[in-house]
Order: structure tokens, then sequence, then C-alpha cells
């Protein structure tokens, strides 16, 4: 904006070029300002200069601020992983060595869903993509906290955080672990809206203390149809009956 240039250089400059929709010139010929345009011409009163309204396609240094941000980007940063420590941890997980101790004798036909590469890692075959690591239990904590708390990663959802580990790991419960993760996630339950209806708090009903003091009753409707549907009340209402006075006339025969 105009007011935010340096004072010096406004005062000596008899023509000043703006950028962008023709706001500055616009506000000279409203009729009747809003109180900040007020408080504008004002303070652009105290220099002695004239508008020219310059379009943005002829301003060669456009301001960055004016312009509309880039929406197209991504992060292009992945996290580093450990390769001795992975086959140390496959060593000491008791899945990895039994799929491994498969796949050196041909036994089970689940074994050839895996291969172990030169490095000794164990790997699931991937045909759509390529193949993944098999995690070991204990390092799985930690690649939630890398795909789901890093500041790269940005708290995304059970279906983004699921498919950023699966392009690098596989275990057998992976997406139930990503449920329960994110959704225990104190960042994200602070952050995002609540799911589901949000419902009041139940109100316990006054304690009984007396036979017949509060009398419920299931109202229920005609029996079932052919289809298998049938008429049920879904609300539940209490009546209270309190004994009142009344005076009664009578008449008397004369004798």
């Amino acid at each position: 904006m105009l007011i935010l240039r340096p004072e010096e250089r406004i005062q000596r400059a008899d023509t000043f070029d703006g950028a962008g929709r023709d706001y500055c010139a616009w506000y000279h010929s409203r009729e009747d300002p809003s109180s900040r345009l007020t408080r504008w011409s004002l303070l652009l009163s105290e220099y002695d200069f004239d508008i020219q309204h310059r379009p943005g396609k002829a301003h060669q240094n456009a301001d960055a601020l004016s312009r509309s941000f880039v929406r197209a980007f991504q992060s292009a940063y992945e996290p580093t992983w450990d390769r001795d420590l992975i086959r140390e941890e496959q060593k000491r997980d008791e899945f990895c060595q039994k799929i491994l101790k498969e796949l050196r004798e041909g036994g089970d036909r689940r074994a050839r869903e895996f291969k172990q590469d030169e490095d000794g890692l164990l790997y699931r075959k991937n045909y759509h993509r390529h193949d993944q690591l098999v995690a070991p239990r204990n390092m799985r904590n930690r690649i939630l906290r890398a795909f789901h708390d890093a500041p790269w990663a940005g708290h995304m959802g059970v279906k983004r955080t699921l498919a950023s580990i699966r392009s690098k790991f596989w275990w057998s419960t992976i997406r139930k672990d990503v449920e329960e993760y994110c959704e225990n996630c104190v960042s994200c339950q602070e952050r995002k809206n609540p799911r589901g209806p949000q419902r009041a708090p139940l109100q316990p009903l006054p304690e009984v203390t007396t036979p017949l003091q509060r009398v419920s009753m299931d109202i229920i409707g005609l029996p079932f149809t052919y289809k298998g549907t049938d008429i049920s009340s879904p609300f539940r209402t209490h009546l209270r009956s309190i004994p009142k006075p009344s005076r009664c006339r009578t008449k008397k025969r004369k004798r």
C-alpha cells in the first residue's frame, strides 16, 4: 500500500505510480468514504504528489504481496532410516525370524510374499509399487511418529498417513495401528473439529423413595408386519400426579 512507503520517498516524488488495481486513485472519488478511508485521506493530504495508476502487466518489479500465492508446493524431504538398525531389529523380531526361516526352508506358501535382499533385510513383495520393508515391532512407534508427528508430515489423517507409511514399510496390523495412533494424537484432537454429533451430558433422575412415586411405561405399537417392521415410541416421558382437594356442593332436603 501507499502509506507503507517511506515518508522521505513520498515527499521527494511529484508523481507516484501504484501497482495493481487503481485503489489509490479510487478513494479520492468517494463521496461518502468510510472512517478508514477518511484517516488515509488525512494522512496522505500532508504530501504533495499526484497518483497515476500503472497496470500490473506493465509493472516489471511488482510487489510479491500483491500476487496470488502458489498452491502447488510439496516438500521433498523424507526421513532417512538406518539400514543396519533395521536389520538388527529384524533379527530380534519373532515374526521376521519366522518368515526368514520359512524362506530358507521353502515350506510355507505365505513366505513367497517376502524376500531377503543382499544386505539381509526382509522385504514384502509389492507388484504394483516398489517392495516394502517389514517393520519390526520395536520400530513401529518410531515409524508412526516420523510419518505423523514430524513437522514435514503435518499431522495428516488416517488415509494420508497410511499411504505415506506404506510407501516404505509394511506390517500386518498397519491400518489398525495408524487408526489408533491418529485417534489418540493430542495435537489432532485439539486442532481438528470433533467427529460425530455433540451430545448433551446426561442428567440422572432424582432418587425414588416411596412406592409408585415414579411409574415408567414403554409404549409399543402394532405387531410386526410381514416386512419385519414395527412401531415403537422413540421417547420417554414421566407424568407427575398430585392430589388436589376440591369442594363438593351438597343439597339438603327441606323437612
